[in-house]
């Protein structure tokens, strides 16, 4: 046969099969627009302005890979729709005589002439989406998204190169499922029903084997060194077991409830149940693939938000009571610590004895706790701890309380020694145990938990013997904050000028210089001392600019991942409805009313489409203890918070879903309703 004939026989075939077809264009063509614009967005030169580039662009590469798995199930779920509805015309063909491999070329036409269709519609549709989804995103944001408008050549050819991968593994598989079909078969394919897989059990046992593995790593893991190591892998557990548990799972749902003779003898629970069943194995892929997306959707603006969140506390905590600049000196003798901090003290607030000041002194040691003992630089024992030893006045002064210590004694919160002696490296001190713990400190905060680390605030009238104890030099750091009122900023921008001063920010120059003036004037040496200056308002940009891009992306992912249920939804209902309009005509044409048609259609929706919104939720019960030692590295991090927020975020995403089920059922009914054809 000539090969014009086999191409005008495939543009027939799919322009005959409208119904099909374009469903299927724009399926496809929107799952290559989302690819688009996530390639795109991760190679948008504006990016690079953005503060954590190399993150970001990491976070939208895996994004890319994400959506890329998903688009050849999808792929392929609408491939097999194509197939199954073709089934009659290639039966056709072959009584009239054309041999299979003239129906595998038709098919390779018919591929070719979509996928160059998905292709011109998909990357225009793409590059809008791209623009559409920035400018929402940036909507939500407090901060400028430094992206123009922008046509990414990589964003383009790699968009080509895994849609003409997933259509050749297309053309493969449809090739091989004519080569294996009966031609008599081919002729009525369209009408059977699906079969039950073989080994079902066995399909079952996997899944649940590779969701507890799944599973398990999330509830093993704790701390988030081995949780950030471990996630994909987790991941990767969940998703295969997802849909081999949702193959076998929702045959066993079904078939319960057939057995239940009460509930399926019943017009409606009967026609709902038994239709659900004809089509078992593309209810399950799709019904997957919801599940995963959903989670996808929760995972992707809770992790996002609730960093942004606890970067702006982190920052907050370090700036207690208002306070606009902080000073941070280290490297300065203990027994010079009340000059430096005098001389700190007047020169950020420039002479001025109305504006506050306040700081304290302290020394670090990361240890952990072995019996009574703790002993410095060492993580191998219980009880991992990073102690602040605050000089004892400044702890009165910030805490308002009046505790006395002698010699060799010193006071906190530390319940893992029950004798009331602790060593510190070989010397013991007299532990003034607290009755509760210190829970904040000044610009601490006792929940921040540094990679599974607890901080402690241990009050000390001798800096000096901690030093010798811990066998270090007799040095310590300040820290002081001021307040500033916004006329006092306005006021040092507009006085510094000169340009010898280090940096940019004009307010940090005017600190710098008046701190080395002070320093001097105490008879210290400044050149001897490490300092850090920073400035609140200056932190809280820093924090929007990389945390801020982060939540950004996670948004841009998860209205993506959300875009994708939608579409699976309505082309599932689309689709569905299509395959089920003949035979609700003829239910209607032995008697069967309008309302009873309505009550199947919300029975047959409501049974399956409620099945991934149930998994959803058990994948987020579960992925919350992984995802929180992931998260708790990154400062004032509270689990707490981050728990409520999940509850939050699923509570709105069920309202979505609701809106989307109750749009895609009415779909559905218009569909079989429909009697004009």
């Amino acid at each position: 046969m000539r090969k014009p004939i086999c191409l005008k026989l495939a543009w027939q075939t799919l322009v005959r099969n409208s119904r099909i077809t374009l469903p299927y264009l724009f399926g496809s063509t929107v799952i290559i627009s989302l690819l688009y614009s996530i390639v795109a967005l991760g190679n948008n030169p504006g990016m690079q302005s953005v503060y954590g580039y190399d993150i970001l662009t990491s976070i939208l590469s895996v994004g890319s890979i994400v959506v890329s798995f998903f688009a050849v199930i999808f792929f392929f779920y609408l491939n097999s729709i194509l197939i199954k509805n073709r089934k009659n015309e290639m039966g056709l063909f072959t009584v009239l005589g054309m041999e299979k491999r003239h129906l595998i070329r038709i098919v390779f036409y018919q591929l070719l002439i979509l996928f160059l269709a998905n292709i011109v519609f998909g990357i225009p549709i793409g590059i809008l989406i791209d623009k559409v989804m920035i400018l929402i995103c940036s909507k939500f944001l407090t901060f400028e998204v430094p992206l123009g408008f922008y046509i990414s050549k990589i964003g383009i050819i790699r968009v080509i190169e895994i849609i003409g991968i997933i259509y050749l593994l297309l053309f493969a598989w449809s090739a091989f499922v004519i080569s294996k079909e009966n031609p008599l078969n081919l002729l009525k394919g369209k009408d059977y029903g699906e079969t039950e897989p073989k080994n079902r059990w066995i399909i079952g046992v996997a899944g649940l084997i590779c969701l507890a593995i799944g599973y398990g790593i999330s509830l093993a893991v704790d701390n988030p060194v081995d949780a950030i190591l471990l996630f994909f892998v987790a991941v990767a557990f969940v998703i295969a077991g997802t849909y081999l548990t949702f193959i076998y799972g929702s045959i066993m749902v079904l078939k319960i409830l057939q057995s239940n003779k009460r509930y399926y003898y019943k017009t409606r629970h009967f026609i709902s149940v038994s239709s659900k069943k004809y089509r078992m194995k593309e209810n399950a892929a799709s019904l997957a693939s919801i599940a995963i997306l959903s989670t996808s959707v929760l995972v992707g603006i809770s992790a996002t938000t609730i960093l942004l969140m606890t970067a702006v506390r982190t920052v907050n905590n370090q700036y207690p009571d208002n306070s606009k600049v902080q000073v941070e000196t280290s490297f300065i003798e203990s027994n010079q610590a009340a000059a430096a901090m005098n001389a700190i003290n007047t020169a950020i607030s420039f002479g001025d004895p109305s504006m506050e000041v306040a700081g304290y002194g302290y020394i670090t040691s990361l240890g952990s706790f072995h019996e009574n003992s703790f002993v410095d630089s060492d993580q191998s024992g219980k009880h991992p701890t990073l102690i602040y030893f605050v000089f004892l006045d400044d702890f009165n002064r910030i805490m308002n309380t009046d505790i006395q210590l002698q010699d060799h004694q010193i006071y906190g919160y530390l319940p893992m020694i029950d004798d009331g002696v602790i060593k510190i490296g070989s010397t013991p001190f007299v532990l003034v145990q607290s009755e509760e713990p210190i829970e904040h400190f000044y610009n601490l905060n006792r929940s921040q938990n540094q990679f599974g680390i607890t901080i402690e605030v241990v009050a000390v009238k001798d800096m000096e013997a901690i030093n010798q104890a811990l066998g270090r030099e007799n040095l310590v750091t300040l820290v002081t904050s001021a307040k500033m009122s916004k006329t006092d900023l306005e006021e040092f921008q507009n006085y510094i000028h000169d340009p010898d001063y280090l940096g940019d920010n004009p307010i940090v120059k005017s600190y710098h210089n008046s701190i080395n003036q002070h320093l001097k004037q105490a008879g210290l040496d400044p050149e001897q001392i490490s300092g850090r200056l920073s400035y609140y308002d200056s932190q809280v940009l820093e924090v929007l600019n990389l945390f801020g891009g982060l939540f950004f992306a996670g948004l841009y992912l998860s209205l993506m991942f959300l875009f994708a249920v939608i579409l699976i939804m309505y082309y599932k209902q689309v689709t569905e409805g299509n395959a089920d309009k003949k035979r609700f005509r003829i239910l209607q044409n032995v008697g069967l009313e309008k309302k009873n048609i309505k009550q199947i259609i919300n029975d047959q929706v409501l049974i399956l489409f409620f099945m991934p919104l149930l998994m959803c939720a058990v994948h987020m019960a579960f992925a919350y203890p992984m995802l929180s030692n992931m998260l708790s590295s990154a400062g004032s991090f509270d689990r707490v918070i981050f728990l409520e927020l999940i509850i939050g975020i699923f509570l709105v995403y069920v309202l979505v879903y609701i809106l989307i089920y109750r749009l895609s059922a009415k779909t559905y009914y218009s569909i079989v309703q429909d009697h004009r054809r």
